[in-house]
């Protein structure tokens, strides 16, 4: 297995997200749990349209193909947010909307 090298890792979500965020997208953050798993995290105000799923598995056939299985263990999750709540701060940051406070 090969090591995670986080710039590449960065870099690929960077390509992969390029086009394909949407309005309703807040956020997308990784962690990196070892020198092989990495977990991408989705944050959407609300719910996924078709459109955004598609984007969403672009993207993520993008990053796979960078990262592939066997040599890389990786996990893709979308969650929700209220407009009142936070984006987790215990990740890295790859993209995050504005805000006004």
């Amino acid at each position: 297995m090969r090591k995670i090298i986080l710039s590449d890792l960065f870099c690929s979500i960077g390509r992969a997200l390029l086009k394909k965020v949407t309005p309703n997208l807040r956020a997308v953050t990784v962690a990196v749990s070892d020198n092989t798993t990495f977990e991408v995290f989705y944050y959407y105000d609300q719910a996924v349209s078709e459109k955004e799923k598609e984007l969403f598995d672009l993207a993520k056939t993008e990053i796979l193909s960078d990262f592939p299985f066997p040599d890389y263990k990786t996990a893709f999750n979308v969650e929700f947010l209220k407009s009142t709540d936070r984006v987790p701060n215990d990740k890295f940051n790859m993209y995050e909307r504005y805000h006004s406070k």
